[in-house]
């Protein structure tokens, strides 16, 4: 099946991607690469399409990474501390991918952990399922080098925090998948640069901790 979306707006645009409501699927948003990405990848030279792989190819990575941290995850864990996906779909605007859209109490688009940090909503109790997912990131050995505060929201439904976005493995050997001392270090430096300073909590690599 073919979703049209030539005539809907998008919700919200990152750097790469834009995204849409599923118009058949209310408990479902759709990401499309941005035109301009695909404009840029089919001006690619001859060898730059035999050595680069397409930019839809991020979506395998995300679907990957959600399979290997659901089959590691205990059988009474709640949620993966990662956005759910249906899979991908056709649409006008290309090849997307299909994922669970989480909300808040009204109904909007989840508030995204900046946006708790910068309206002066993050709390004690914020910070300790922060924590929780940080915990969950690192015993599932999730791929995660681009975990900043817009890539994470708030699911009030389940009382955690989840990625949208930011996670699966971006190298062409996957040493971060194949070992998890590496995907650690890896970790480690992303939680530091990325996320706690950004949001003024510390880190501490040694706990695996973050506070205010």
């Amino acid at each position: 099946m073919l979703i049209d979306l030539d005539n809907a707006p998008p919700i919200s645009q990152g750097g790469k991607r834009e995204i849409y409501n599923h118009p058949n699927d209310p408990t479902q948003i759709i990401k499309v690469i941005l035109p301009r990405r695909q404009q840029k990848e089919r001006d690619r030279s001859f060898w730059e399409r035999i050595y680069k792989p397409p930019y839809t190819w991020e979506y395998m990575r995300e679907i990957s990474t959600i399979y290997r941290a659901a089959r590691m995850a205990p059988v009474n864990l709640a949620r993966l501390p990662l956005v759910q996906t249906a899979g991908l779909v056709r649409t006008t605007k290309g090849l997307g991918l299909s994922v669970e859209k989480i909300t808040a109490d009204d109904g909007s688009l989840a508030p995204q952990l900046s946006q708790l940090q910068s309206k002066g909503l993050f709390t004690d109790h914020h910070l300790e399922r922060l924590n929780d997912f940080v915990r969950l990131i690192f015993q599932l050995r999730i791929v995660a080098g681009d975990l900043h505060p817009n890539n994470i929201v708030w699911d009030h439904k389940t009382d955690s925090f989840v990625a949208i976005d930011g996670f699966g493995e971006r190298t062409v050997v996957p040493v971060h998948v194949w070992s998890k001392t590496i995907n650690n270090h890896k970790l480690n430096k992303t939680f530091q640069r990325k996320l706690s300073m950004n949001i003024g909590l510390t880190w501490d690599p040694r706990t695996r901790q973050l506070s205010m």
